[in-house]
């Protein structure tokens, strides 16, 4: 236990939604629900039947996609991390110029 006995937490205040962000979050809702009809509106069997090995085919050249570039992110980071953490002053200087480069050209 924390703190002298009966003493309450100070909480921040909860603040109330304002009437524009609830407006705007009910259009957004109306377009999404718009676009999904009309998606699913334009899906016939024929459709499905031509275009949907394709489709499952891109959904997962996608996933192995986004597989491979998480394995390299992870990969460049531990080195770039570990660059830096570095005594070497080649490879200390090397993984500065690195997050220099891209932290600029963001």
């Amino acid at each position: 236990m924390t703190g002298a006995a009966g003493s309450t937490a100070v909480h921040p205040p909860v603040t109330r939604p304002s009437l524009t962000g609830i407006i705007l979050i009910c259009i957004w809702l109306v377009i999404f629900g718009g676009l999904i009809a009309g998606l699913l509106s334009s899906v016939t069997g024929e459709r499905l039947g031509r275009y949907g090995p394709l489709i499952v085919s891109g959904f997962f050249t996608t996933i192995e996609l986004v597989a491979f570039s998480i394995l390299i992110g992870a990969v460049l980071s531990v080195a770039i991390a570990a660059g830096r953490l570095s005594q070497n002053p080649f490879f200390g200087a090397l993984a500065y110029a690195y997050s220099y480069f891209f932290r600029v050209r963001r």
